[in-house]
């Protein structure tokens, strides 16, 4: 699925997403997505949970699968920082909203060897006048064992604030046949084309989503 045909979804999803990632900054730490709730629940109804929760992990796997296609056919050089790295977050769809309070966030998974390991919610609230919505797919390449474990064992996770990072930009892929970029997590932002886009992962805060 490239990003350039992903639907936007201006109404339900904007407030929904843009709620997702507001509740998630505010509740730094918390890593209690709701499974609390399932032994109030029927034989049913728990059947019925778990069967969504399994499609919903099938569904965010096949997602992963196309966004790391299309990252190695449109985006040079990316295959050397998946053999690079120790592990691989990808967030296939990150939606920006703002209108006043704006936000951003996503859902994917954590990669290692191939295999999907953690499944993870990136949310970034700001305030202040903001327009527009808009999307982007979002990957974060781990490089050394110290961040790719912080990451793991860390509840709120955030870039730059748990280890250092540094995000790719245009230049990253021009004159030059290796990779150059040094950082213990490399991240790379990329749009509909291939086109990188610039956004930040700062203020970006990640949470292991257990339910999953």
């Amino acid at each position: 699925m490239q990003p350039d045909r992903r639907h936007m979804v201006l109404g339900t999803l904007s407030f929904a997403v843009l709620a997702h990632a507001c509740g998630s900054v505010a509740n730094e730490g918390d890593g209690d997505t709701g499974s609390g709730i399932d032994g109030d629940l029927s034989p049913e109804e728990q059947r019925r949970l778990r069967r969504a929760r399994r499609n919903k992990r099938v569904e965010i796997d096949q997602q992963i699968d196309s966004t790391i296609a299309y990252m190695l056919d449109a985006i040079p050089r990316t295959e050397d920082y998946i053999a690079r790295s120790l592990g691989m977050l990808v967030i296939p769809t990150v939606t920006k909203v703002g209108f006043f309070v704006g936000g951003s966030g996503g859902e994917g998974g954590l990669r290692i060897n191939g295999e999907t390991v953690g499944y993870y919610s990136a949310a970034e609230a700001s305030l202040g006048l903001q327009v527009g919505v808009g999307q982007y797919s979002h990957v974060l390449f781990f490089m050394t064992e110290a961040a790719l474990h912080k990451f793991r064992t860390s509840r709120g996770w955030a870039l730059g604030t748990e280890v250092g990072g540094a995000m790719l930009t245009e230049s990253d892929f021009v004159g030059t046949s290796t990779i150059t970029r040094r950082a213990e997590v490399i991240g790379l932002n990329f749009g509909g084309q291939g086109a990188i886009v610039g956004a930040s992962a700062r203020g970006m805060k990640y949470t292991r989503l257990e339910d999953y």
